[in-house]
């Protein structure tokens, strides 16, 4: 006899319509959830990415620039100015002939544009993107190529290589900056004799503790803190250097090349800075360079850092038009193409050499993500880069500007 009370066990037999479409509802909406929050990380991952790339190329593309601007002008322990100062500037360059010592100097045959070292910086305005300019980056982002037109001045013909249709060609809208200037590293001279075959004689065991440094086509400059010079190095043999009137050189030194005991011989650095299309056919930050040897100049192309979209330049300038040479204090800022009027021109002064002048850059640069980082943006944006106004593509990608001023230590305060 069963017991009274007990309970009966009953089978699961499946289930109903209602219940399986509110398990799918469910499900359907935790899945929509799990999509979107999926979507919402991956936006998030994105943009956080993009803006990492940006920060790091806006700031490793300010640290390039500014090592180079700051050492504008550098002549050993003198400046340009120093010696560009007297009606006999105490400067010998081997790569031009004067015609006339000046002030103004005139070249009877001039040095390589890279290698004019009369001029620590100088700057090509882009057409149209002065202070308060426009820009629009859809019209000049991908053209077949760039015309020495697009630019104020007409970029020289040495320059030609980066207007050429291709990998590393100029963008038009984006100002170009040059700087010349002997480097930092250096080492001891202990004799420079001049004559048709100059030699200079260096300490014993120099050559060897320093192999890297000399090379037979080089461009080199030796100072005493008194004058400067910059020759083509004609050979190296050990400890001793020759020096003649071949290569690239126009002459060899002559009597009054008189080097005091302690001179300094550097190499000479020269930079054309600007932006072009990069390999991946993305704007890119570029630095065009000289890489001098016994058969020629030898030109190479480095695209440093892809992203930079524009580049804007201003040059600080000391107005005093009383004086041949700059006092070091900064009044204005100005476009390159302004360089030479600003204050009125210095009397006695070459209007190629006001450029001596400058003494500060304020450089301005757009930066974009190499990706599309956030939702396409329904408009064009605007960004205000150095004073110019630039507009951007619908692309979605992140974009940031950086500004920054930098101070040629060799300009300021007069040295």
């Amino acid at each position: 006899m069963a017991a009274t009370g007990a309970i009966r066990m009953r089978r699961q037999a499946g289930l109903s319509l209602i219940e399986l479409m509110v398990a799918l509802t469910l499900g359907a909406f935790l899945l929509i959830g799990l999509v979107q929050l999926f979507s919402a990380s991956r936006q998030a991952f994105a943009a956080s990415q993009g803006l990492s790339r940006v920060q790091e190329t806006g700031r490793t593309a300010v640290d390039w620039m500014q090592r180079d601007v700051r050492m504008a002008g550098h002549l050993g322990c003198v400046s340009d100015q120093a010696v560009f100062a007297s009606a006999n500037p105490r400067f010998q360059n081997l790569l031009e002939v004067r015609a006339s010592a000046g002030p103004p100097i005139v070249l009877a045959a001039p040095a390589p544009f890279l290698y004019q070292l009369g001029n620590g910086v100088q700057g090509f305005e882009a057409n149209g993107t002065g202070p308060a300019g426009t820009l629009i980056l859809s019209a000049v982002e991908n053209p077949a190529g760039a015309a020495a037109g697009a630019w104020t001045p007409d970029l020289p013909a040495e320059l030609g290589p980066i207007l050429a249709a291709g990998e590393g060609r100029a963008v038009p809208g984006s100002d170009i900056i040059v700087v010349r200037y002997f480097s930092a590293e250096s080492i001891p001279v202990q004799l420079l004799a001049p004559g048709a075959v100059s030699t200079i004689t260096l300490p014993p065991g120099t050559n060897a503790a320093n192999p890297d440094f000399l090379r037979a086509g080089g461009i080199y400059g030796i100072s005493d803190c008194i004058q400067a010079a910059a020759f083509q190095l004609s050979g190296v043999a050990g400890d001793t250097l020759t020096v003649n009137a071949a290569g690239l050189n126009l002459r060899a030194f002559d009597g009054t090349a008189q080097f005091a005991q302690g001179s300094v011989m550097y190499r000479v650095e020269a930079a054309v800075y600007y932006v072009g299309i990069g390999a991946n056919g993305q704007p890119s930050l570029f630095r065009w360079l000289a890489n001098p040897t016994a058969a020629g100049l030898n030109p190479r192309r480095e695209e440093l850092l892809d992203g930079v979209e524009t580049m804007q330049l201003q040059f600080g300038i000391d107005t005093a038009p009383a004086l041949s040479l700059p006092d070091g204090l900064i009044n204005v800022y100005s476009a390159a193409t302004a360089v030479n009027t600003v204050g009125g021109a210095v009397p006695g002064m070459a209007v190629e050499n006001q450029w001596r002048r400058s003494g500060a850059v304020r450089i301005g640069l757009l930066v974009r993500s190499p990706e599309r980082a956030q939702s396409q943006a329904a408009v064009a944006s605007e960004y205000q880069v150095n004073g110019v106004t630039v507009t951007t593509f619908e692309d979605g990608r992140v974009r940031h500007v950086y500004e920054t001023v930098v101070a040629m230590r060799n300009r300021l305060f007069g040295n």
